[in-house]
């Protein structure tokens, strides 16, 4: 029984992709990394590249986080911005159910826990989950991220992205500082 578990547990296998994903252009490439670092406090060596030491639930929360991968995607967050005919998305959305209802010491749903959609055959999915997010979030604030951001529509689309723009709340010092520091100055 505990191998069936084990099983359960375990993703998919999908042969290797040849082809990494394609941002729609540089300046929404950007600032996906930009979100990468910042939600990493800049430890991150490439925020393009698959590190599975991003792709994981967070740790933090205490069980009432669902955020997964580089960007810290919750499942609410994807579920609001999903195209429910993406598989991906439909999967990453039921992960995040696994993760709230798991014990935080899971070590697959738990804080920390891989998931089943971890694996650099995941990569791409979640890389294109995450623009499709970011799109959405733009739409709303009536913001073209596929054209060069100033400071002021960047600093609104980061406390969109942290916060939701209705919160009345700002992102951390360091999460504004790092991101502006990686789409401004690169």
């Amino acid at each position: 029984q505990q191998q069936r578990q084990q099983q359960q547990h375990q993703p998919q296998q999908r042969q290797p992709k040849q082809q990494q994903f394609q941002f729609h252009n540089d300046h929404v490439k950007r600032l996906y990394g930009a979100l990468v670092s910042a939600e990493h406090r800049g430890h991150v060596k490439d925020p393009y590249a698959y590190d599975p030491n991003l792709a994981i639930r967070t740790k933090a929360g205490k069980g009432t986080s669902s955020a997964y991968g580089p960007l810290q995607i919750t499942r609410n967050t994807a579920k609001g911005y999903m195209d429910p005919n993406n598989q991906y998305h439909a999967a990453f959305v039921d992960q995040g159910s696994k993760f709230l209802k798991a014990k935080t010491d899971d070590p697959v749903h738990g804080l920390g826990g891989e998931g089943t959609l971890s694996g650099e055959d995941y990569h791409d999915d979640y890389q294109s989950l995450a623009q499709h997010v970011m799109f959405g979030k733009a739409k709303e604030l009536k913001i073209n991220i596929t054209k060069p951001l100033n400071q002021k529509d960047l600093d609104r689309f980061v406390q969109h992205w942290r916060h939701g723009k209705e919160s009345g709340k700002s992102p951390e010092k360091w999460y504004t500082d790092t991101t502006r520091q990686f789409y401004l100055n690169k």
